[in-house]
């Protein structure tokens, strides 16, 4: 073999070691930058998806207490008056609040009116028995109220409570009011817009 192809061979040899091994090295810092960055990008989501919910839970909340503290509402914890009910808690109401659940609860445990609603099917629907089982948690309602996330079988329901008050939000508290809102395909839309 002539020095010159041993040279061209060295060299050939030394240009493909160097190449795979630049290559190793580039790769695994370029996979650490992009695992990194996008960690970064789905904590960011995640804390954003996280404000968007309590958004949403906060404004479920100013409805909810508008409605728990008010003279009719008042009169209706203990009279079940159906006049409110014909007026109030109406089709209309669930689609122009966006809610799947009114829960209403005197102070004894009683449950006054249970009104669950599916959005999508625009029609009235049995409120979830396992929102009974949570009770006991949901009319622990304070001044401040009560606000989280619900899982049941049905999905995730948003749920708020707030005591049912006066108008002046005086009491004593006559029971709680209870609204729900699933965690549902239109919900988890605005939230990837909300992402995007």
């Amino acid at each position: 073999m002539s020095l010159r192809i041993r040279a061209l061979l060295t060299i050939g040899l030394a240009t493909v070691l160097l190449t795979a091994l630049l290559d190793l090295v580039f790769s695994r810092t370029l996979l650490r930058a992009f695992a990194g960055a996008e960690i970064q990008d789905t904590e960011r989501d995640a804390q954003h998806a996280r404000a968007f919910l309590e958004d949403e839970l906060r404004t479920m909340d100013v409805l909810t207490h508008d409605w728990a503290s008010w003279d009719d509402t008042y009169a209706f914890i203990e009279d079940a008056n159906p006049a409110y009910i014909r007026s109030n808690i109406t089709d209309e109401t669930f689609r122009n609040t966006h809610l799947n659940l009114m829960l209403f609860v005197h102070a004894s445990g009683r449950v006054v009116l249970a009104r669950a609603y599916d959005l999508e099917a625009e029609k009235e629907a049995p409120a979830p028995h396992e929102v009974y089982d949570a009770l006991p948690v949901l009319t622990r309602a304070t001044e401040e109220g009560l606000r989280g996330l619900l899982p049941l079988p049905e999905g995730v329901l948003l749920v708020t409570a707030r005591p049912i008050l006066t108008s002046e939000d005086q009491g004593p508290a006559r029971g709680v009011l209870v609204f729900g809102r699933y965690l549902n395909s239109g919900l988890l839309d605005r939230i990837g817009a909300h992402l995007d």
